[in-house]
């Protein structure tokens, strides 16, 4: 499941105009497993401070992407399935070698590596038809798993606020989203 949320740059200006994009995947089994989250900021290139003035996990840290869209894209795609593949595979069993996969309908889905990757991994693709995730999402994502990120990120915001910090940046935010994410 991804979502996205908006990072506040000067608290005192709150606007559309001082806002950031963030994608944040989150990926949960029918078992109720929680797989390290992966999160995509916008930029060209991982900052230094991203990694030591945060407390991200190392899990977190090896699936921190960047991109110009702030989207997801082809590689990031392929990271997150490595990813995904590292903390699912342990699952497996000689009696039920094969996962199913359900992702919503994205072009990063669909590209040849990812479909090989699938396969020689032993990962039923099975991709949601577009715009119908709102629907037929097996989780409702967006009011299961995104709106208490949406409400917890907006306490984060006001204690930043509270505290006279002048910003909620990337490091902020990625500061607190283990909290967040409570």
């Amino acid at each position: 499941m991804c979502g996205h949320l908006r990072l506040q740059k000067p608290l005192s200006f709150a606007n559309s105009i001082n806002q950031e994009l963030v994608t944040v995947i989150e990926t949960i089994s029918g078992v109720e497993v929680v797989l390290p989250l992966m999160i995509i900021v916008s930029g060209k290139l991982q900052m230094e401070d991203w990694f030591t003035k945060t407390n991200l996990p190392g899990d977190v840290l090896q699936v921190l992407g960047v991109s110009e869209t702030r989207y997801s894209n082809d590689v990031l795609g392929i990271k997150w399935l490595h990813h995904f593949d590292k903390y699912s595979a342990d699952r497996r069993t000689q009696f039920r070698p094969w996962q199913l996969l359900l992702l919503h309908r994205h072009n990063s889905h669909c590209t040849p590596e990812f479909i090989q990757f699938c396969d020689d991994r032993k990962i039923i693709l099975f991709c949601l038809p577009p715009h119908s995730t709102n629907l037929l999402q097996p989780l409702e994502s967006d009011v299961v798993v995104f709106q208490p990120y949406k409400h917890y990120y907006a306490e984060a915001i006001d204690n930043a606020s509270r505290t006279r910090s002048s910003e909620f940046d990337k490091i902020e935010f990625l500061t607190s989203i283990d909290w967040i994410r409570c």
